[in-house]
């Protein structure tokens, strides 16, 4: 039925180093698949509460890691299709809307993802929303204006060139 069908809300992260190169995190249940860090907001959280949370369940990274620079100023969401909701098992979650935050990664500091306590990702590198927004995967595909949003956003006023 459709009416009780749901957009899950969470947060996301746009990891960016100081010479404007984001973070790209490869899933751990999806070989090669590159994504920016994103996680749930539980029941009792504020999506500021969750942002904290999320990067140190799914990274490892802690508010002392990084400075958080810009809130995105709109939620954003993005549909499932009718295939990955059956790969999730889900009929009532239609997709996912999040608050999506910049945070720039102070210097030398490491990425350890075994510092994570969630086993969400395998691996992480250094990259560009092209990386993402221009990928033929259909994870990416799905998420695509969600990060053409953020990318036009960081340019005009996150790291403007």
């Amino acid at each position: 039925m459709k009416d009780s069908q749901f957009f899950r809300a969470g947060v996301g992260t746009v990891i960016y180093t100081t010479t404007g190169e984001i973070i790209l995190f490869e899933r751990a249940d999806m070989v090669d698949v590159w994504q920016l860090q994103q996680g749930g907001i539980d029941a009792d959280e504020t999506p500021a509460e969750t942002l904290w949370r999320e990067l140190a369940e799914e990274t490892g990274l802690t508010k002392h890691d990084v400075t958080l620079t810009h809130e995105y100023p709109n939620w954003l969401y993005y549909e499932y299709t009718p295939t990955i909701r059956n790969t999730l098992h889900t009929t009532n979650t239609r997709g996912q809307i999040h608050r999506w935050y910049f945070l720039q990664l102070q210097q030398n500091v490491t990425i350890d993802l075994n510092q994570a306590t969630d086993n969400e990702f395998t691996n992480y590198k250094i990259g560009h929303f092209t990386d993402l927004t221009e990928s033929t995967l259909p994870h990416n595909q799905l998420k695509r204006a969600v990060y053409q949003s953020l990318a036009t956003y960081y340019q005009d006023t996150v790291f403007p060139i």
